[in-house]
C-alpha cells in the first residue's frame, strides 16, 4: 500500500482518489493510474502506448519528468507517441515509422529535421512547428 501511495503521488492523483474505482475516473486520472500501475512493479523495461493520452499540460510535464528519471535510473523506456514535440522531449532516439515499416531510426534532432516527416505526413511539419511556435513569442 506504501508503494501504491508513493507511485500514484509521483503522477499526480491525491491520495483521496487512492480507492476511487475506475468506472469513476476522468481519462486523465486512469491514464495516470495505469502509469503508477506500471512504475510500482518496477519493470526493467516500461513498454508505453501513447502514454500521455488523455493528460492535460501540467500531467505531461510530470510524465516526461517521471519517465526521464526513470530511464536515467538504468531503466528502459519505449513508448509509442503521436505527439512529435512529446516524442522529442523524451526520447534518445526516435524511430519514424509509416504502414509499421521503419523509415528512420536516429537520435531524437535528427529525425525532428529530417524531409521524411513531410513525407510521411503529407505536409511540411516544420513549418507547422514553427508556425506554432510563433504564437508562444
Amino acid at each position: 500500500l506504501e508503494r501504491a501511495a508513493a507511485v500514484l503521488k509521483a503522477v499526480g492523483m491525491p491520495a483521496h482518489h487512492m480507492n476511487k474505482l475506475p468506472v469513476v475516473m476522468s481519462g486523465g486520472q486512469l491514464q495516470r493510474v495505469f502509469l503508477a500501475r506500471a512504475f510500482a512493479q518496477e519493470p526493467d523495461i516500461i513498454l508505453l502506448d501513447e502514454p500521455s493520452n488523455h493528460l492535460d499540460l501540467k500531467h505531461r510535464l510530470i510524465l516526461i519528468d517521471l519517465l526521464q528519471k526513470y530511464a536515467s535510473s538504468g531503466h528502459g523506456v519505449i513508448g509509442i507517441f503521436h505527439d512529435l514535440n512529446l516524442a522529442a522531449a523524451l526520447s534518445d532516439r526516435i524511430m519514424l515509422m509509416n504502414d509499421g515499416q521503419n523509415i528512420l531510426c536516429d537520435n531524437s534532432e535528427t529525425v525532428c529535421k529530417s524531409s521524411l516527416l513531410s513525407e510521411i505526413y503529407g505536409f511540411d511539419v516544420r513549418k507547422y512547428m514553427h508556425d506554432s511556435l510563433e504564437k508562444w513569442k
